[in-house]
């Protein structure tokens, strides 16, 4: 029969470890842009600003 911990390199992942790393990190909310779609001024995230400006969403949504 075949050692169960044969062939693992040392660099296993625990379940503890890999709750105390999503435990640290942290969301941050994005930077909004003022930008003006039929003349009304609408703040959305920096990066899907340049979508909106092309009219793929639609700000009310």
């Amino acid at each position: 029969m075949a050692d169960p911990g044969a062939g693992r390199a040392g660099a296993v992942a625990t379940r503890s470890n890999t709750r105390h790393r999503r435990a640290q990190w942290k969301a941050t909310t994005p930077q909004l842009v003022p930008i003006t779609v039929d003349g009304v001024v609408y703040r959305v995230p920096q990066r899907l600003a340049k979508a909106y400006e092309r009219g793929l969403p639609h700000p009310e949504s």
